[in-house]
């Protein structure tokens, strides 16, 4: 959602490993081809500047994203 992807995004950008989970694969494969699913200003370049650092990815496989994790920042986790 809204605040996930722009908390992400700033937390890739600043040394973190982030990966961002989605139920939806039409907008991780979106995101994937650098679509945003809502207007932030200046959120495409600071979402594309971390996914070509490699710090920032997006899934819809919550497991496989929390397997190796340090922290879950997520209301409802569900495997």
């Amino acid at each position: 959602g809204y605040v996930g992807l722009v908390t992400g995004a700033y937390l890739a950008n600043h040394g973190y490993q982030v990966t961002n989970i989605d139920i939806s694969k039409d907008r991780v494969d979106a995101l994937h081809r650098g679509e945003m699913p809502f207007f932030e200003p200046g959120l495409a370049e600071y979402v594309s500047r971390a996914a070509d650092l490699g710090t920032l990815s997006f899934t819809t496989d919550a497991a496989q994203a929390v397997k190796f994790c340090d922290h879950l920042n997520n209301q409802e986790v569900q495997s």
